[in-house]
């Protein structure tokens, strides 16, 4: 097993109070012991494979195993509530190197403060273990799995722990593998969270990625990495006409809790004035409980497409809409994002007003090219190209 990222990968993902840590400990310790990991599909030609259920995830990845033209099947995963004997053998044959693991200061981000260190304590080395326990017991099920007529393995993100492991392990059985990108990443957000992760030591031998910035990214962090730019093809155009009075937010992860407040705040007060309706898009790990809204003028729902102009902060929506022709405001604060002309940029109703009355004069179809070069069409040639370009390099 290669440790650095997967450990890091933990590490990132701890918790910072005892209550919440001991919580963390309960769900390690049931998702290491007590669940098996079984993959099943045909194991023919490229297998593509995705662990999060996630509509998008999902929509994104079945648009590019769609543009393969070589033999091609899916490989799935099934997490069973089951006794994992496995986990519990090499949990006690390697508990005694537990006691000889240090703690470590690896500065981990805090909105308000990116210098704060966490320091590790006996929970997090016990979490951080169980999760290299679990991570060898997915690596022992892919044992049982027939990838003999395989030639390539296609994930969406090969950091979440199932496809990490995945890629590893077809690059030990000298399968070609591949990993697509999933979200927009700036190193400026990305410094001291496990994000940076996403384009660091990265396993796969391709990566698609959308557009120029991200394929910089993943050359500079890894020197022998062979990037494509592909783009994403489930964007398109929006073709819907504008509705005059209808405001869009695509809101923050939870993380950012405060400032997505902030930002709908600001966009209700100037929805009462100008007798705007809003619509909130929250992230998928969110929910609308965290939330007091005017229910007079404000809901939450997913179709923003008819939005006069959408609002965002550092969400990869931003991208997104601009790229498929949307307005675009964006809400500022001390979190680094994109570059962006400062007559789209707000933090208080009054600069909310003055960029509203600048929507007509901003290029807003410049903003997105360098984040993603292609879309709908043109990125799913794009797809087809690379994947006939490598996979007939490999096997003809």
């Amino acid at each position: 097993m290669d440790n650095n990222r997967e450990i890091l990968y933990l590490y990132y993902g701890l918790k910072k109070t005892k209550i919440e840590k001991l919580k963390q400990l309960v769900e390690w310790i049931w998702g290491t012991f007590f669940k098996t990991y079984l993959f099943s599909g045909k194991g023919i030609g490229a297998l593509y494979f995705l662990s999060y259920s996630r509509k998008d995830y999902e929509k994104f990845m079945c648009a590019v195993y769609e543009e393969c033209d070589i033999e091609k099947s899916w490989l799935y995963v099934k997490v069973i509530n089951r006794v994992n004997f496995y986990n519990f053998k090499n949990f006690f044959k390697n508990l005694f190197k537990i006691s000889k693991l240090r703690t470590i200061e690896i500065p981990k981000y805090n909105p308000y403060d990116e210098t704060q260190y966490f320091t590790c304590d006996i929970i997090d080395v016990l979490i951080i273990y169980l999760g290299v326990i679990r991570y060898l017991g997915i690596e022992n099920s892919l044992k049982s799995f027939d990838f003999s007529d395989a030639t390539s393995i296609v994930v969406l993100c090969d950091v979440w722990e199932t496809e990490h492991m995945l890629v590893n392990y077809a690059n030990g059985l000298g399968l070609v593998t591949i990993s697509c990108q999933h979200a927009i990443f700036h190193p400026g957000i990305y410094n001291n969270t496990m994000h940076f992760l996403n384009f660091w030591e990265v396993p796969s031998k391709f990566i698609f990625t959308w557009g120029v910035n991200s394929k910089k990214m993943y050359e500079k962090n890894n020197r022998n990495i062979d990037c494509r730019i592909c783009g994403n093809p489930i964007i398109s155009k929006i073709m819907k006409p504008d509705e005059v009075n209808l405001i869009g937010i695509a809101a923050d992860i939870p993380l950012y809790k405060e400032y997505n407040e902030n930002m709908i705040e600001i966009v209700q007060k100037f929805a009462r004035i100008y007798n705007f309706k809003v619509v909130i898009r929250l992230h998928p790990t969110d929910s609308e409980e965290n939330y007091k809204i005017d229910e007079k003028m404000c809901c939450f729902g997913e179709d923003l497409e008819k939005a006069k102009f959408i609002v965002g902060h550092t969400t990869t929506m931003i991208i997104t809409y601009l790229a498929s022709g949307k307005k675009v405001l964006k809400y500022e604060s001390d979190i680094p994002y994109f570059e962006v002309g400062s007559d789209m940029c707000f933090n208080s109703l009054e600069s909310f007003k003055l960029c509203y009355n600048s929507l007509e004069n901003i290029d807003f179809n410049k903003l997105a090219e360098n984040e993603i070069q292609y879309i709908a069409g043109d990125s799913k040639m794009r797809y087809r190209d690379e994947f006939n370009k490598i996979l007939n390099k490999y096997y003809n």
